[in-house]
């Protein structure tokens, strides 16, 4: 009897410990999946995006030339022109940090400057494997992926169904295409 209690007390102790996934920034988004595990801005739309799929979102990667450093370069040579209007949109470097379809002051003091000042100056944290490669993505919808398909929980150039491009859009010839009617 002192066997089965203590076996039922060890088990229960440790099936009540492997339920619940870490989340460091208190966003709803385990940190396994968490693009920007210490800033939980990217927790609802339209700030959930990463446009240039590199594994970290938009809201906590300054790094806008791709070289894994928040620097001059990337104030200069990109955030500035987006600013000022001088590189149109899409900008899909990420220079809209808070991805809602504008580069203003928003993205420079609330998102660029923390990222430029952190040390180290670096994109994320993120806690996908593939932060820093190019393709990083992890999708629920389309609208994870800039408008391209999510296929499977990763982002596709291609599709096999409707339901993976974003309305209206439809699966045709393999990639998400808009069919306008005769």
């Amino acid at each position: 009897m002192l066997v089965l209690v203590a076996s039922f007390v060890i088990g229960f102790a440790y099936s009540a410990s492997a339920g619940v996934a870490s989340d460091a920034d208190g966003d709803a988004i385990p940190d396994v999946l968490d693009k920007c595990m210490l800033d939980s801005r990217n927790a609802t739309a339209p700030s959930t995006c990463d446009v240039d799929v590199d594994g970290y979102g938009n809201v906590c990667d300054g790094d806008f030339d791709q070289n894994n450093a928040v620097n001059a370069t990337d104030f200069t040579m990109l955030f500035i022109p987006a600013f000022k209007g001088n590189d149109p949109s899409p900008w899909p470097q990420g220079m809209d940090m808070d991805c809602n379809g504008a580069v203003n002051a928003t993205d420079f003091t609330m998102y660029f400057i923390p990222r430029f000042k952190a040390v180290p100056a670096v994109p994320g944290p993120s806690g996908l494997s593939c932060a820093g490669q190019s393709g990083c993505a992890v999708c629920i919808s389309c609208n994870d992926c800039a408008g391209n398909p999510c296929v499977n929980g990763a982002c596709s150039a291609g599709c096999t169904s409707d339901d993976q491009c974003c309305a209206p859009k439809v699966c045709a010839s393999g990639s998400c295409q808009l069919i306008l009617p005769p």
